[in-house]
This record gives structure tokens, sequence and C-alpha cells, in this order.
């Protein structure tokens, strides 16, 4: 009898682990229902303070299910700096690596809902984060027992705005840049583009080498 081999499912990759798009899109989707429960609305921003993590993916497309602008913010930014992008961006809630909110305590404005994410075991090994920052600290909410209380977003698809990022601020603060959402005419041309260019086609598959 022939062996049949089967073609490995479409997957993100992070060290060890992986998750299927599938898991990815729908833990998106509750974390968008959870941030609507909290008031996230169309056109809204949301920061992101984590390094490359399938849970940042996992934000990012939940604020985009949303129509809002997830705004990365660079982790490398001193308390005071991210505080400040905080502020500017209008932002209402921050999702952050564990070990980045411990850095950030008393340094977080008012009236901010913060989710706090467990670094992965590769992020913790490349950068040597101690066990104690692992935690989720004082004042913010653990992602996963937040999640667990929410229902997927099941609310009409919206147009999902580009990201908002904020320059180095190497005079004065760092600048918001935000773009608005593509016209129907600006993504059919970008789907034309990466015909042409990768050879990615309408429900095709793109495999990506290696971890994020």
């Amino acid at each position: 009898m022939p062996i049949t081999q089967k073609a490995p499912s479409m997957g993100i990759v992070s060290g060890q682990r992986c998750k299927s798009t599938q898991d990815v899109a729908a833990r998106a989707r509750l974390i968008a229902g959870g941030l609507q429960k909290l008031g996230v609305r169309q056109g809204d921003s949301v920061c992101v303070l984590m390094r490359n993590d399938i849970a940042f993916l996992e934000a990012a497309y939940a604020v985009m299910t949303l129509g809002g602008y997830g705004v990365p913010v660079n982790w490398h930014f001193k308390p005071e700096e991210i505080a400040y992008v905080i502020g500017d961006s209008g932002s209402r809630v921050l999702i952050g690596h564990n070990d980045l909110l411990h850095k950030m305590q008393g340094a977080i404005p008012d009236g901010i809902t913060v989710l706090g994410v467990p670094p992965p075991p590769e992020v913790v090994t490349s950068y040597r984060i101690e066990a104690a920052l692992v935690s989720t600290p004082a004042g913010a909410i653990d992602l996963e027992e937040w999640m667990a209380q929410q229902a997927p977003y099941d609310g009409p698809e919206l147009p999902p705005p580009p990201n908002m990022i904020y320059t180095s601020g190497t005079t004065g603060h760092p600048k918001g840049v935000r773009r608005n959402a593509p016209t129907p005419e600006q993504l059919a041309y970008t789907n034309r583009m990466r015909t042409m260019i990768y050879g990615i086609r309408p429900q095709g598959r793109a495999l990506l080498p290696g971890p994020l």
C-alpha cells in the first residue's frame, strides 16, 4: 500500500510553538469581542507593547477586526516615552508582555485597562528574562483569564486600517503616523502587485521560513 504523506497544515511558528491560522483567527475574534466590551470602536487606538510573539499578531488582528488602529510601541522606549505614546494615541487599552509591564509600574496613565501576556519560553530565553517578571504585574489583567470570560466578536466586517506607527522620537517626542484605510481600488492594486511579484493569489497560501 502506498504511503500517503499528509500536507502540513498552515500555522505560525515561534520557537517550539506552532498555532494554526484558524486558532490565531479564533483567538483574535475573542480578544476583539472583549475589546469591544471595553469600549473600543472603529477608528480607536489600542497600544501593543510586545516583542515578536504569536500573541502580538492575535492582538493586532483583534484591533483590526474592530476597524481600530493597533499601535505597536517600541519596547526599547523608556517608561515615560511609552506613557507619552499611550496618551498621545488616545488608547484606553494597553496589551503587553508582563516583563515590560513590570517596568511600567507607576508610569501608565490613569484610566488605562492593561492586559498582561506572559512572555513565551523562546522570548524568556533569548532576552534572559527573570522568572519573577513573567507573572502578571499588579494593576494588570491576565489576558488568558480575561479571554475566558469573553464572547467572540460577531459584528459586521469593518475595513481594517493600517497600524499607527510612532517614530523614534530623535527630535522631541515620538510622532504618530496614522494612515487612512486603503480604498477598494488600492486594495485591488496591492493584490495585483502581490500576484505579479510574489505569485500570491486570492485563496492562496504562503510559507514563511523560520520562526517569528
